[in-house]
């Protein structure tokens, strides 16, 4: 079963490299307007405003919601931007995907206020969106890349997990540590090594592979 399932992901690593050939408005489209802000990253322009921008991009275009809550982006834009550097930052969510550090300091925040003066609400789609772009600009250096927390592949693991030999957790807890240490152990069951694959980052193609 396992070699099923990397045939279907050499499939979709074929489709993900044809992205840039689409002509249509589509989700394709889509990923390329949002991976457009982050091209050419690390760069002296980086400050809150394009932080800001990116967030609200991945926000209208994902329909996350953080924009319901006021002020959400903009405290979600601090916490990124305390991080340091852009490579700062993309080092720090490397750790995050890799387990080396939790996702606490920013994962487990509640970003906003709401119209009756409540907190907001924690956003760990959108943060795990924008770790996912910003490692996808140096697969070199992030070979594992950073998974997108996604109902639909919560839904789907654990179908994934019984394919595979000796198979894994059958649920994920959700929380960004439970979702990762689990899309992780997947990984390691279906990959041999931590090596970009057909260039391409793991978690990128894990990703695909649920959400389809």
């Amino acid at each position: 079963m396992r070699q099923t399932i990397l045939e279907i992901l050499r499939f979709i690593a074929s489709d993900i490299k044809k992205e840039t050939e689409c002509q249509c408005f589509s989700y394709i489209q889509q990923r390329q307007i949002i991976n457009s802000l982050f091209e050419e990253y690390d760069k002296e322009d980086y400050g809150m405003a394009k932080i800001i921008l990116r967030l609200t991009v991945i926000d209208s275009l994902y329909s996350t919601n953080a924009a319901y809550s006021y002020f959400s982006i903009e405290e979600m834009a601090e916490k990124i931007m305390s991080l340091g550097t852009e490579r700062m930052a993309a080092d720090y969510f490397y750790e995050i995907a890799t387990g080396k550090v939790n996702g606490k300091i920013l994962f487990d925040e509640f970003y906003g206020i709401r119209k009756n003066l409540s907190h907001g609400s924690k956003q760990m789609s959108l943060l795990s969106k924008y770790a996912y772009y910003l490692l996808l600009q140096d697969v070199d250096s992030y070979p594992l890349g950073f998974p997108i927390y996604d109902s639909l592949a919560i839904e789907s693991y654990p179908k994934v997990s019984e394919k595979v030999e000796n198979p894994v957790r059958k649920n994920i807890e959700a929380t960004i540590n439970g979702y990762i240490s689990a899309i992780y152990e997947l990984r390691e069951k279906i990959f041999e090594n931590n090596e970009p694959w057909y260039g391409l980052q793991q978690f990128d193609l894990l990703d695909a592979y649920l959400w389809r």
